[in-house]
């Protein structure tokens, strides 16, 4: 065995890391992540349109933003999460 072989055989000795495959992402993982991005934006976008719309329409009305607090979020956190449930099911097939 020449020096440089046993340099080079050291070298990747050192770093096994470096020589591993790529990780791939579980089913699991890839469903999860969509799920909670998913249920993040629908959440968020459901909770603005039932907090800000009522006080557009209804200015008046002192309970108008409770709609979006109790009601248009949490539906859109759930609705969110399922819809990402089936995007990433989808996506790692």
């Amino acid at each position: 065995m020449t020096r440089e072989e046993q340099k080079s055989q050291t070298e990747r000795q050192s770093n096994p890391l470096e020589y591993a495959p790529p990780r791939q992402e579980g089913r699991a993982v890839a469903i999860l992540k969509w799920a909670g991005l998913m249920a993040l934006i629908v959440g968020v976008l459901g909770f603005l349109i039932g907090f800000v719309g009522p006080i557009i329409f209804y200015p008046s009305s002192n309970q108008g933003p409770l709609v979006g607090i109790f009601l248009t979020g949490p539906l859109g956190v759930v609705i969110g999460a399922l819809i990402g449930c089936v995007v990433g099911w989808i996506k790692k097939r």
